[in-house]
């Protein structure tokens, strides 16, 4: 949530002061998100990393559900009558039903040969290619235990996820994938992100590869 609001409102309104925000300013706001008006590539924290801002009809649900949720928090505290936010349309949400071709995926594959051959770490390229093997979540991925991979029903059970507990099905190469990966002696209360830790830095690493992969989004 900070990270959106920090990616999002403070750029567009982060000037004004909370008694000032009108509900014409958050639908223009959202107008604005929705129009790509705060799309950036910036520095992390640190000297490698990079920050993608992406805008759309997605952020800009999430930026008002977050920014409501901030003047909310200002009601309660007695420093607003009310929450401009709440006579906002807010934006339906922008589901994705777009999936990458063989062809995308082929040259994603590609694209990860050749890291492989730059020295990218192991774990982290291993990390990625389990991400499009098993359509999980970045965290679902990097997060799991070893403890979690059932390799004789060929499945992870994950304990926590967005939606709570469960249970994803791993193809024959992501179950060839795990089985061949280094464990530690206490694996099982390892995820596969610590153990590539320090040297991970697998989102990164996973735009370099995107970037490599001409895709039609049309």
């Amino acid at each position: 949530m900070l990270a959106r609001l920090n990616h999002h409102v403070v750029p567009l309104i982060g000037l004004t002061k909370i008694s000032d925000v009108r509900v014409a300013d958050v639908e223009q706001f959202v107008c604005d998100v929705r129009a790509r008006k705060s799309v950036k590539i910036q520095k992390g924290d640190k000297p490698w990393s990079r920050v993608f801002v992406r805008d759309g009809v997605g952020a800009a649900t999430n930026g008002v559900r977050d920014l409501s949720a901030v003047f909310t928090f200002a009601v309660r505290q007695e420093l607003l009558p009310s929450n401009p936010c709440a006579a906002v349309q807010k934006p339906a949400d922008d589901k994705r039903t777009r999936y990458l071709s063989l062809d995308e995926i082929e040259k994603l594959g590609n694209a990860f040969e050749a890291m492989e051959a730059e020295g990218t770490n192991p774990m982290a390229l291993s990390i990625m290619r389990l991400w499009v093997l098993t359509g999980c979540r970045r965290d679902e991925i990097a997060g799991s235990k070893w403890s979690e991979i059932d390799f004789e029903r060929a499945c992870v059970r994950l304990d926590e996820t967005k939606t709570g507990r469960s249970v994803r099905p791993l193809a024959g190469a992501a179950l060839a994938l795990l089985q061949a990966l280094p464990r530690l002696t206490n694996a099982p209360t390892y995820s596969l992100q610590k153990m590539a830790e320090p040297t991970t830095k697998e989102p990164n690493h996973f735009g370099r590869a995107l970037y490599n992969v001409p895709t039609n989004r049309a």
